[in-house]
Formats: C-alpha cells, structure tokens, sequence
C-alpha cells in the first residue's frame, strides 16, 4: 500500500499525494511500536 501511496506521488507530483504517503508510512511506525511492546509484555511475564 505504500508503494501505491508513493507512486502516486512520483506520478502527480502532488504535495497532497506526499502528504498522504508520509501520513500512511507515519500509521505503519505506529503500528510496528505497538505490536514490539505487545511482544515484550508476553515476553517478560516473570515466570
């Protein structure tokens, strides 16, 4: 999906079409993060 955003950004040339890529690539950081730190909860249960 991200390679959808920024094709459409070298096609255009559109800031708008920038924008929506940053935002997208922005949403999948987040994503990443959340998923690590539900990794380490699971992990470090102090059994």
């Amino acid at each position: 999906m991200n390679d959808d955003k920024w094709n459409a950004f070298v096609n255009s040339g559109s800031i708008m079409d920038y924008l929506k890529y940053k935002e997208n690539e922005k949403v999948k950081e987040n994503e990443n993060l959340y998923q690590g730190l539900s990794n380490q909860r699971t992990d470090n249960r102090g059994e």
